[in-house]
Formats: C-alpha cells, structure tokens, sequence
C-alpha cells in the first residue's frame, strides 16, 4: 500500500495481532515522557484506540469468514489512516506553537453537527492527501466502499458462480465465504494500515509542540 508495491506483506493474521502490542507500546511511551494530557494527547490516543479495536475486530472477521463485515471494518481502518496522515501533514505545517495548537483543537473536536465550531474535514479530503505517499490508497478505499454500500458489489457477495461448464451460479444465505483473493488482499491491507498508523503517530509525537 505504501509504495504501490504489489507483493503481499502481511499473509495472515497472526502476523498482524503481532503489530497490537506496538499500539500499546506507543500509549506507555507517550504517557510516560510527559504526565501532562494535552489536547494532542487525546488525538493521538483516539486515534490508537480506534486502530487498535477496528484491527482487532477485522481480524475476527477474516478468521471467522464474515467477508462483509470485514469490508466494512477495513472501510473504517483506511479513513483511521487518511485522517491520521492528513493529521500529521497540518501539524507539521505549522509554524508557531499557537497555530500547533489551534490546528490540534480543530482536528480533535471537529463534527458536522452544524452548530460545531470546528468543522470535521471531508473523508475523501483525507484519503487523497494520504495519496501523496500510499499511492494507491484512494483507489483501494473506493474498492472497498463498493462492496460496503448496498449496490451491485455488495449485493452479488451472496452468489458463488461454479466451473466454466456447468454455468451454475449459487446464492446462499448467509454466504460466509470470500470471493477469489479477496480474504488474502484485506488481511494484507488491515496489517498495513495497522503498521502504517503507528508509524504516523510516532512522527506526530516526534513533531509535538510545547511550551
């Protein structure tokens, strides 16, 4: 995902709940270097929860063949990632503390409630400034929002079509089985967005600004 690359990565998913102890890793060390919680504190571990349940849950989905769910928890953990990398490009571009902490204050608290007073950028906002290093990011999350909304991909997902010559098509329900690659592409792509989002807050907290 990082580079375009397109050899596999992560194969299966115990490599992945390796990469869990490393959220954890990142809290202890953030917490311990400062006693102060700062509102970039709270980002930062908002974003790390979110990463650490959302991998967690889409490795049982791959593991128990919920192939739905999965695209749905695998949706969730690509926005982690484009929010995160559009999280870490606006702090790096600040150039005073006051505007550190005015652009932290605006990515914490957004919402689109309409009576916000920092308003939640738009998610497709995020993913193509993450597409500036993961390439393929915005291409990938466009796939998968296809068999996430209810639409031709989503629901088709029931149907297993059989040999060339039989021309059979099976529709069961509930259809636990995934489709061609699909089980190993999303079990390589949630350990890259795992790994990847540590990755960016580990920058983010190297690029912390305080007085």
């Amino acid at each position: 995902m990082a580079d375009g690359r397109e050899e596999v990565t992560y194969n299966n998913t115990s490599d992945i709940r390796l990469l869990l102890p490393g959220i954890k890793d990142i809290v202890r060390d953030l917490v311990q270097k400062d006693v102060h919680v700062y509102t970039d504190t709270l980002l930062l571990l908002g974003i790390l929860n979110r990463t650490y349940e959302l991998t967690e849950s889409v490795l049982w989905a791959i593991e128990n063949n919920r192939p739905l769910t999965a695209f749905n928890l695998l949706r969730a953990l690509f926005e982690t990632l484009g929010f995160t990398y559009y999280s870490m490009e606006k702090l790096n571009s600040v150039t005073s503390s006051d505007q550190y902490h005015e652009e932290v204050n605006r990515l914490l608290f957004a919402s689109r409630a309409n009576d916000s007073e920092h308003k939640a950028v738009n998610i497709l906002t995020c993913m193509d400034c993450a597409s500036k290093t993961f390439v393929k990011i915005r291409e990938q999350y466009d796939n998968i929002c296809e068999t996430v909304h209810p639409n031709a991909a989503s629901h088709f997902y029931c149907a297993k079509v059989g040999d060339d010559e039989s021309r059979d098509v099976e529709f069961r329900l509930p259809f636990y089985e995934f489709k061609n690659q699909d089980k190993l592409a999303m079990t390589n792509m949630a350990g890259e967005c795992c790994s990847n989002i540590q990755a960016l807050c580990k920058t983010i907290i190297s690029q912390r600004r305080h007085q």
